[in-house]
């Protein structure tokens, strides 16, 4: 806005009104802008008071088929799918944990393990959790259900038409898009 000894009363009143649309303007954004944060900092607080959860989860592999693993439905997140493994306890590693939780819920001992992916996933109101999935390179044993609704091998191009877990969907999609075609 150009300022000049010359201007009339009515170019000055005009002026003036958009001054007061600008300011308007920019106290309603400031208003915005405030709220914003506060509610940023109100789920920051919300987020960081929420429990932290550390998870291992196990990829088996056969013959260009994936073992996957159906939620009971007795359960929470009851009949969904995900891949064997489960919380690490008190003192426990990530892959001494996959080794528990294989033995646990499928009856075999775990061999070598080879980290593939790690995500953080928010259950909004639950919990926050870190992910991280392991190859089963090797095992022994038979693989018995012995927790689950259903076990079942499926081609990886398959995993995307099953109603996987939302903290495994990442890893199922990085599987489909690199191995699934």
């Amino acid at each position: 806005m150009k300022l000049s000894a010359d201007k009339t009363n009515k170019e000055i009143t005009q002026d003036a009104f958009s001054l007061n649309r600008i300011n308007l303007k920019i106290g309603i954004f400031s208003d915005l802008r405030a709220k914003f944060l506060r509610c940023k900092v109100q789920g920051s607080s919300d987020l960081a008071q929420l429990k932290r959860v550390e998870v291992v989860a196990g990829l088996i592999f056969d013959q260009g088929r994936l073992l996957v693993c159906q939620r009971n439905s007795r359960g929470s997140f009851a009949l969904k799918w995900e891949f064997p493994g489960g919380k690490l306890e008190q003192g426990e590693g990530h892959k001494g944990a996959l080794r528990r939780e294989l033995k646990e819920e499928l009856g075999i001992e775990a061999g070598r393990l080879s980290e593939l992916f790690r995500h953080e996933h928010l259950y909004p109101k639950i919990a926050r959790i870190n992910l991280r999935f392991f190859r089963v390179e090797d095992y022994s044993g038979e693989l018995k259900n012995l927790v689950f609704q259903q076990i079942k091998w499926v081609r990886i191009k398959e995993l995307m038409q099953m109603d996987f877990l939302d903290g495994d969907l990442p890893i199922v999609r990085k599987l489909v898009s690199s191995y699934g075609k």
